[in-house]
Order: C-alpha cells, then structure tokens, then sequence
C-alpha cells in the first residue's frame, strides 16, 4: 500500500449524486462483491445430482434474500426505484439459466459453482461490449445477482453495511445496487467509487436516498488513502478532496 501523503490531493470522477461531505474514510479495501472465477473442481458422476440440489437450494436462498431486501428498502426508495431488483429475482428464476448450469453439471462433471461462473461470464461478456452504454451498465446487477448465488454456494456471507458507529464517508473499489440501498443512511454521509457511471443503478439509488457520490474516480483512491483520515466528496462536481487544507475547508 502506497503511503499515504500530508499534502491536500484532489481525485476526478463523475458527480454521480448531488451534495457535499466532510468527514472520516471508510475504506472498503475489497471488491464489493464475491463475484470471482472458482477454482477448477472436477466431480465423479455419482456427485452430480447433489449439485445440481445444491445449485436450486442457492437459487432459493438467493430469491429468499433478495424479497427480504425488497421489503427492508420499500420506505427509503421510490417504488420504480424498488422494481430494480425485480430484475434481480428475473435472473434468478430464468429457467433458461437453470437448465444451463444443470446440464454444465452433468455433462462437464464440474461443481456448481463452476458451472455457474462459467455461464454468468459468458452472459457478462456478451452484454460488456453491446453499442448502448445503458445495457452496457446492467452488467453491474449481472454480477450483484450472481455473487449473491456464489456467496450461497459457498455458505459465506457478503459484506453488509446496513450499521456503522459513526458518520463515515466510504471510499470502495465498488458498490453494488443491493450495497448501496441497504447503506446506513444515519450514519454514511457519502460515498465514492472507482468504478461505475451517472447512468447505473448504484448512482441512480444514491440520487434517490439523497447520499452525495461520486463514481468512476480517475486515480488509485483506494490504495492511497487511509481509514480516518479527512477527506471532502463534492457531489456536484465529481471531486474527492483528500486531507484537505483549512482554506479548502472553508471554501
């Protein structure tokens, strides 16, 4: 990790929703989601089938979690702005795709979580490079859907930052929506990104809860920047202000 600097530092992004903090970084050092290739895993026939029972249990837990989250962010967002993660429950329920990692199991003889991640990449690199930026960017619920599935294949939990004890401004590699709706709106006073765009749907969810961000930051923030330090989020303007003077505070 780069050391960090005393000196004031300005970082460029997208102001993704409008406002302006000051405060302490929370840093989230990881990738926001469990989306990551597995390793290589052969199975004998005899273990195909309870695969392919441990694949729908996860599909089940999956849509189990995401109309809990439905029900918990029904009073913080507006109704369309809740119908994002019909989407969500669309994919996990698309028989196309069950049958798909089914049939990966049986013939290919590799665990469920292979067969899975193998699949979803196919489909995220498909809509990756499609001409119309809009699709382009629902690559991002792609993965928030399918880390989720992971993470229940692996019976490991995903990172949640529904409490926090303080006010923080939280800096990340990456938010995905289902992170940033169930963000402790008391206590994170904003948040910036390295990744994503004006037009996703963790921007478009930001806007809704009235949380200051900033996107696709030009720079290594994450790795430059430490936990408490002071830091300023312009919204407006798509600026992150590290260690900011007392003159810059003022302004």
């Amino acid at each position: 990790m780069a050391k960090s600097s005393k000196k004031e530092k300005i970082y460029h992004g997208i102001g993704a929703s409008p406002g302006i903090a000051i405060g302490k970084v929370l840093l989230i050092k990881e990738h926001s989601t469990s989306y990551a290739k597995p390793p290589d895993a052969a199975i004998t026939p005899e273990q195909v089938e309870a695969e392919i029972v441990k694949f729908e249990k996860a599909l089940e837990r999956t849509r189990l979690e995401l109309e809990d989250l439905q029900k918990r962010v029904q009073n913080k967002i507006q109704a369309h702005e809740v119908s994002i993660f019909d989407a969500h429950l669309l994919i996990v329920d698309d028989q196309m795709l069950l049958h798909e990692v089914q049939d990966s199991i049986r013939n290919q003889l590799t665990t469920a979580d292979c067969a899975f991640f193998k699949i979803m990449e196919r489909y995220v690199t498909a809509i990756s490079v499609m001409a119309d930026a809009y699709i382009r960017e629902r690559v991002a619920d792609i993965k928030d859907v399918a880390s989720r599935v992971l993470a229940n294949l692996r019976e490991t939990s995903r990172p949640v930052l529904d409490y926090l004890e303080d006010l923080r401004i939280i800096i990340a590699y990456d938010l995905t929506p289902s992170d940033t709706v169930l963000l402790d709106r008391q206590k994170v006073q904003a948040f910036a990104i390295e990744s994503g765009s004006n037009t996703s749907h963790t921007a478009i969810l930001a806007r809704s809860m009235q949380i200051p961000a900033v996107v696709n930051i030009a720079g290594d923030v994450v790795d430059e920047l430490e936990n408490n330090e002071d830091i300023i989020i312009d919204g407006f303007i798509g600026t992150v202000i590290a260690k900011p003077t007392e003159k810059t505070r003022k302004a």
